[in-house]
């Protein structure tokens, strides 16, 4: 697998099919190492399951890979062409208008976390990475 951000990896070509869309996938390392790791673990990946809404993130399927005896928890989850931190930092000229439609974004994923999750926070959002797709849709 090659190496595309900390904790998420892209899908090598040979495993996508040509119809299929382009996923990553992100490895959960130890994830029942600790008492509050494996709650952490756990809810992160309930809640992920549960949110389906157009600006978070899918996460399409879960394994545990052979050898890990169920250690690491790997999820497929589409994959997105950069992140929110990257286009902030980067040289590209950025106007207030792309400022308002990212907070517009985030607000409308956070009330479907919110409602979803019934106020569990989740660390999706306290991140300083979010995960934008092409035509700076977060």
């Amino acid at each position: 697998m090659s190496f595309f951000h900390e904790g998420i990896r892209k899908l090598p070509e040979r495993w996508q099919k040509p119809s299929e869309r382009a996923v990553a996938i992100k490895k959960i390392p130890r994830a029942f190492a600790a008492h509050t790791l494996a709650k952490r673990s756990l809810r992160e990946v309930r809640i992920l399951r549960e949110l389906r809404h157009e600006n978070i993130i899918a996460v399409l399927d879960m394994f545990t890979a052979e050898g890990t005896h169920g250690r690491d928890i790997y999820m497929v989850m589409d994959l997105m062409e950069t992140d929110l931190h990257q286009i902030i930092h980067s040289r590209q000229a950025l106007v207030e208008q792309h400022f308002q439609y990212f907070l517009y974004q985030l607000l409308r994923g956070l009330k479907q976390n919110h409602d979803v999750t019934a106020g569990d926070k989740h660390e999706v959002y306290f991140k300083s990475r979010k995960r934008v797709r092409r035509y700076l849709q977060i």
